[in-house]
Formats: structure tokens, sequence, C-alpha cells
């Protein structure tokens, strides 16, 4: 796992073909909108990221039907 995932405590809990599951435990620092309570569009686009990396180095499957 990258260095940043590490900081952000990323976990991959299952990959399978076409998705991905990640934990990514809850964090005060990852709060960006502390009116609302939401997460900062920085930590979501990096779980987003990490995602895509994952499922990129999975095998393309033809779609059939």
């Amino acid at each position: 796992m990258m260095p940043a995932n590490k900081i952000l405590c990323l976990k991959i809990v299952e990959i399978t073909a076409g998705s991905v599951h990640i934990l990514v435990p809850f964090k005060e620092e990852f709060i960006g909108d502390f009116i609302q309570g939401r997460w900062h569009g920085g930590i979501l686009a990096a779980i987003a990221d990490t995602a895509e990396g994952w499922l990129g180095q999975q095998p393309i499957h033809p779609m059939t039907g």
C-alpha cells in the first residue's frame, strides 16, 4: 500500500471483478465542512483514486449477453 494510503489508514477489504471494497476509519481530520460534518473532497478523491488503482490491476473480461 502506498504511504499516503497508510496515512489515511485505508484497508482493502475485498476485490472482485469490477469492484473493490475499502474500509476507511473516521478521523476528525478528514472533515472539510465542520458545519455539516462532511468529509473533505481531497480525502474522497484519494479513496476513489486508490479504488481505481486496484481495479486497474485486475484483468479485463469482455461483457457477454
